[in-house]
């Protein structure tokens, strides 16, 4: 049997306030794995399922993470749907932010490291995927935010990507002036487009309001390049559309001093991805970042475990 490993974050603690999603997986588990902070009432939503305590308290016995670890890993090979239950938000207490905090070091050396050329900016950072749905938002959203935060680098958060799912409508700016003005404005004020977040040093740049037009992709590597003129101090993070639905990522490629390419595990053929580095190619720093990773290896791409058996552990926040 494969089975799948669900980190489902048991929110502020009452278990009204959790949401639809973790309330179903809670339904649907054949076994949990909660911490020991955890409300007895929300245990109780996996009313099917069998419950394992693995939380850690101070001055009493605790499960080792490398246990637990193992622990996941067998119960998904011989149950359907695993919940590991974790107390408060995964992202604020649990490994999440160690995992971005380690993407970020990685992007600021290469932002150190690649030297500055004619139509090419070390300080622009292209996030994409080869589809939509792959995670890229998510990962570009809480890298500016870990940046700014993490290492005191101001960083300006840009939406290159037009849609009902993109940056600018989640954060509900859609009629916001942003890129497009940058783009069609023979001198435009970059400082006036910026949107100041919560998060000290982080400011949003939307996608903007103006109709699209022929030589999207070239003019708006223009604009970024000015805006990297402009605001010699910010490290500027791009959220490129998907490149195997949009033009627009290869055309900005050039003008990038790196790309991350969000993949998604149990997802993304190699093929797509083989496609999507093709595309990619005028930059001179390609990075991959696994995303929902996975224990088994197939024709997508996932990590592996020596002699984990055939199971594929995916990790994904409710």
């Amino acid at each position: 049997m494969t089975g799948t490993v669900y980190l489902v974050g048991a929110g502020p603690g009452a278990p009204d306030l959790l949401t639809l999603r973790a309330a179903r997986l809670l339904e649907q588990a054949d076994i949990v794995f909660h911490d020991a902070l955890v409300h007895p009432d929300t245990i109780a939503l996996a009313a099917r399922a069998e419950k394992v305590a693995v939380g850690k308290r101070c001055g009493r016995h605790s499960t080792a993470q490398q246990f637990i670890n193992k622990r996941l890993v067998d119960a998904a090979k011989r149950h359907r749907v695993v919940v590991r239950l974790k107390g408060g938000d995964p992202m604020m207490f649990g490994r999440a932010q160690e995992e971005i905090a380690l993407v970020r070091e990685q992007v600021l050396r290469t932002v150190e490291a690649t030297p500055l050329a004619e139509g090419r900016q070390p300080r622009l950072v292209m996030i994409t995927s080869t589809r939509s749905g792959e995670g890229k938002t998510f990962v570009a959203l809480n890298l500016a935010a870990s940046i700014a935060e993490g290492a005191h680098r101001p960083v300006i958060l840009v939406d290159a990507n037009r849609g009902a799912d993109s940056l600018t409508s989640l954060l509900g700016l859609r009629s916001a002036s942003g890129l497009e003005q940058l783009r069609d404005t023979d001198d435009p004020d970059p400082v006036g487009l910026l949107r100041r977040t919560e998060v000290p040093d982080l400011f949003v740049l939307p996608y903007g309001t103006a109709q699209p037009s022929g030589g999207r992709g070239s003019a708006m590597a223009g604009a970024l390049l000015h805006l990297a003129g402009r605001l010699t101090d910010h490290i500027i993070l791009i959220d490129a559309p998907a490149c195997l639905e949009s033009s627009i990522a290869g055309l900005l490629a050039g003008a990038a001093g790196q790309i991350a390419l969000v993949v998604e595990a149990e997802r993304t053929k190699r093929a797509e991805v083989e496609a999507a580095l093709d595309i990619l190619d005028a930059c001179p720093t390609l990075q991959l970042l696994l995303n929902r990773s996975a224990l088994q290896v197939s024709d997508g791409f996932r990590g592996s475990v020596p002699n984990s058996g055939d199971v594929a552990v995916g990790a994904h926040q409710a």
